[in-house]
């Protein structure tokens, strides 16, 4: 699996799922991505000489940061702004997902991807971050929300994703 088709995500859904969870292995299927560092000694412009942002995400966990707020890159590809926001996680759940509301609500994206490192999160604390987050947004206001497979490879992202979609208050239909 490398992407998800336009197809897949039009097939036909039951009407009491008013939202997607979509796993995926590419990140051009969303433009705005949500990921969070650990506590390190590089500075965040260290990584805008980073091309590939999946390099640089993982970087700002394996390395960490010297940053205390929210970091966010903006980057044009084909005429289209694309976002990545890094969130600060040391270890408290309610600080970081009030953090990324806060964000996300000052940047008001119409679509939501999750970059989560097994370097940072078990699958349960995985879950716990994003439904923590996903508990603080109006969900109304995106039209899909994605978790990129990545390190935690697709059964566990699988587990993750299901674990997420039980706990969720609002219905999601889980694409992978």
């Amino acid at each position: 699996m490398n992407s998800i088709s336009e197809a897949a995500l039009s097939m036909g859904q039951p009407d009491n799922f008013s939202k997607k969870l979509i796993l995926t292995t590419d990140t051009t299927h969303c433009r705005f991505w949500l990921s969070f560092y650990s506590a390190g000694p590089m500075e965040s412009k260290e990584l805008s000489g980073l091309a590939d942002p999946i390099t640089r995400l993982d970087k700002a966990v394996d390395v960490g940061l010297n940053e205390k707020e929210a970091v966010m890159w903006v980057q044009e590809s084909l005429g289209k702004l694309r976002y990545e926001v890094l969130i600060p996680f040391f270890g408290d759940f309610i600080e970081a997902a009030m953090v990324a509301s806060s964000t996300l609500a000052k940047c008001k994206p119409t679509e939501l991807g999750f970059y989560l490192s097994p370097k940072l999160f078990s699958n349960g604390e995985a879950a716990e971050v994003v439904v923590r987050i996903l508990s603080l947004l109006n969900l109304d206001a995106y039209s899909n929300i994605y978790l990129f497979i990545g390190g935690f490879g697709l059964n566990n992202m699988v587990n993750i994703a299901s674990d997420v979609g039980t706990r969720c208050e609002e219905p999601l239909l889980i694409f992978h």
